[in-house]
């Protein structure tokens, strides 16, 4: 149970092609990809230029077993649950 565009991109960061190796190195999923999933974006920013910067900064990396029993996944872009200390 995968959202369409699931393939982690290649042209992403150095970071992105360590966490795609790790990925397809140990056969893991990513939970953001999972239909329960809900958010994508960590991070959302304008840039100098007038656009809007996006970063996925939380990643979730399960093993198959776990990533069929899921059931839900929020990434809390709006802070609900940001620690405050």
């Amino acid at each position: 149970m995968e959202k369409e565009g699931s393939i982690i991109s290649l042209n992403s960061s150095p970071n992105g092609k360590l966490m795609v190796d790790l990925v397809q190195k140990y056969s893991l999923r990513v939970a953001n990809f999972h239909n329960s999933c809900e958010g994508k974006w960590t991070r959302i920013q304008p840039s100098k230029d007038g656009s809007m910067k996006k970063s996925v900064l939380d990643y979730v990396l399960l093993q198959q077993t776990l990533f069929d029993k899921l059931i839900n996944l929020l990434i809390d872009r709006k802070r609900f649950f940001a620690h405050t200390g």
